[in-house]
C-alpha cells in the first residue's frame, strides 16, 4: 500500500468550494471508518507539557489528541485501545 500526503486548507485558499466538497468527502470517509486516523494517544490539556517531553524521548508513531474539556481521574492519560 502506498500513502499519499493532502493538504486540505491549500483548497480553502484557492476555492472555498472545492474546500466544501473535500472536506464533505473525507468526513464521509471517516463516517465509514473507509480511513482511519492513526492516533498514539488522547490527552488532557493539564497534561500536554508532560506528554511533550514524552514525545521528545520517544518515537510516536501516530497523533496526540488534547481533549480540554475532559476532565481528569486519578489517570488522566487516555492511551489508544
Amino acid at each position: 500500500a502506498c500513502a499519499s500526503y493532502y493538504e486540505i486548507f491549500f483548497s480553502v485558499e484557492r476555492n472555498q468550494s472545492l474546500f466544501k466538497n473535500d472536506l464533505t468527502h473525507i468526513l464521509t470517509l471517516l463516517s465509514r471508518r473507509n480511513i482511519r486516523p492513526n492516533i498514539e494517544k488522547y490527552v488532557l490539556l493539564q497534561d500536554v507539557a508532560e506528554c511533550h517531553q514524552e514525545m521528545e524521548k520517544f518515537q510516536m508513531d501516530g497523533a496526540i489528541v488534547c481533549e480540554p474539556w475532559r476532565r481528569g481521574g486519578f489517570d488522566s492519560m487516555i492511551y489508544k485501545t
